[in-house]
């Protein structure tokens, strides 16, 4: 698999241990939980791996492809920047666009601490909220950073790989997948109780205050 040449110098690991996860299996794991998004512990049982594996695994080639795959860039050549205008053109009648932005809120893995305040968003569950910009052709051309089982950094590391992905795939033709079949992000799944003591409402609520 060529994404696994890419990446391979840089998930293979020596162990003195005789049944080291070959690379083609890390990467097919990582797949199946960007694709899915499936727990760590459904993956790890479909693979025949533990769970500890797993989530080394996902994050090491995480990393890889996000240090691989240089492929979301902004157009600020001329040229490329007339290419997209045409294009947005062709679609929309609209002139002078050089990329469609959006943002959403993205759930994650509940935290506490002194930044559990900076990540719950106004529909009051955990989320990051994550920005990105289009082209005509869906590429994603520049990013800020289901629910997602991580915490905000590693997190954010997902959703960078899953942005070159999308670009790779896009480049080498591979059709998008059917809207029907796509994942539902499911709100609901980190609401906050209704906890007096809660931090993140505490400072949310001196704000409005103010």
């Amino acid at each position: 698999m060529e994404l696994t040449d890419t990446v391979r110098d840089l998930i293979e690991r020596p162990t003195v241990r005789s049944h080291a996860i070959p690379p083609h299996m890390q990467v097919m794991t990582t797949l199946r939980i960007l694709a899915k998004g499936d727990y760590l512990s459904k993956v790890a049982d479909i693979h025949g791996i533990s769970i500890s594996s797993s989530s080394r695994i996902v994050h090491t080639v995480f990393d890889a492809i996000c240090s691989r795959l240089h492929n979301i860039k902004f157009p600020t050549d001329p040229a490329q920047q007339r290419e997209v205008n045409e294009k947005f053109y062709r679609i929309s009648r609209f002139q002078n666009v050089l990329g469609a932005i959006d943002d959403t809120l993205i759930p994650i893995q509940a935290i506490a601490g002194v930044d559990e305040s900076n990540y719950v968003c106004r529909k009051q569950f955990y989320a990051i909220n994550v920005q990105a910009i289009a082209d005509a052709d869906l590429r994603c051309l520049h990013k800020t950073g289901g629910s997602l089982q991580f915490n905000p950094p590693k997190s954010c590391k997902m959703i960078g790989a899953c942005f070159r992905l999308n670009n790779k795939a896009l480049k080498e033709g591979i059709p998008l997948p059917d809207r029907e079949n796509q994942i539902q992000i499911q709100h609901h799944q980190h609401i906050l109780e209704e906890d007096q003591h809660n931090e993140g409402n505490r400072i949310r609520a001196q704000l409005i205050q103010r």
